[in-house]
């Protein structure tokens, strides 16, 4: 604390470490960069302690076109994952990333990010926490000494902390969503040509594209309702449009499209 306080444990002092196939590769915070090739680790395991009390998950996510299972270590950072993961400008996803590692004269500060994740073929680093978690004078420290460590060598760095239970169960519920159906293609093709402002307009188009023509009544029969139920949740997987996660989903749920080359905050 007093270093840190001190300004003594700066960006100078730190060096990232990567496990590449059980390899460290070591780099300067100013070079922080994702090593190349199939051969990324997370840099520790997790939950595997007596005393841990950890929820762990495991969750695929695309990298270079192909999946790879994340191992998560909480309930919190599942939902993170999941809400990066809808974002179209998001290209790759790392849990527990990389070592930061400050080296100083009096001893070594060591801390491991939760998440880093390709932005818009940036690299960006999330610290996942809990909002009483991240109240202590350490927790606040830490968290700062990170933030000012990856600002000053140009990376962007996010706290991300509580969501609620609704936001939780879309993103459940929207992710299952992401590979695309292709019983379901024309009916995309149809909605995107549209962008309608709502669920309840990707419903129209399905149903004029049906043939069933309900009249506009929001009246639909059960198929129209089922194969707008796959299209929205893959147009929402897969970042093309979004809505208010913290709201139950409905055919009364406002759409924002993305389409434009502007694909909105990250987070939702």
């Amino acid at each position: 604390m007093r270093l840190i306080a001190a300004g003594e444990m700066g960006s100078a002092r730190c060096v990232a470490v990567w496990n590449v196939d059980g390899v460290p590769v070591v780099q300067p915070i100013s070079d922080l960069s994702v090593p190349p090739g199939w051969g990324v680790l997370p840099v520790r395991r997790i939950g595997t302690h007596r005393q841990a009390t950890s929820s762990i998950a495991m969750y695929p996510v695309m990298r270079d076109g192909f999946r790879l299972m994340l191992l998560v270590e909480s309930k919190l950072e599942l939902a993170w994952v999941q809400q990066l993961d809808i974002h179209a400008s998001v290209s790759a996803i790392h849990a527990q990333p990389f070592a930061m590692v400050w080296i100083h004269e009096q001893g070594q500060l060591f801390q491991v990010p939760d998440l880093a994740a390709v932005i818009d073929g940036n690299l960006t680093v999330f610290e996942v926490k809990p909002a009483h978690r991240a109240q202590d004078e350490w927790s606040q420290a830490k968290l700062g000494l990170m933030r000012d460590t990856l600002w000053a060598a140009g990376m962007g760095f996010r706290v991300l902390s509580d969501v609620t239970a609704q936001r939780a169960h879309n993103l459940q519920q929207i992710t299952r969503w992401r590979d695309p159906n292709p019983w379901a293609a024309d009916d995309v093709s149809a909605v995107l040509d549209v962008q309608p402002t709502s669920i309840g307009g990707i419903a129209k188009v399905v149903d004029v594209s049906a043939g069933a023509m309900s009249g506009g009544r929001g009246q639909f029969d059960v198929d129209v309702l089922r194969r707008t139920y796959v299209v929205a949740m893959h147009l929402l997987a897969t970042g093309r449009c979004s809505t208010d996660l913290d709201a139950p989903l409905s055919l009364g749920s406002e759409l924002r499209w993305h389409l434009d080359g502007e694909p909105g905050r990250w987070w939702g």
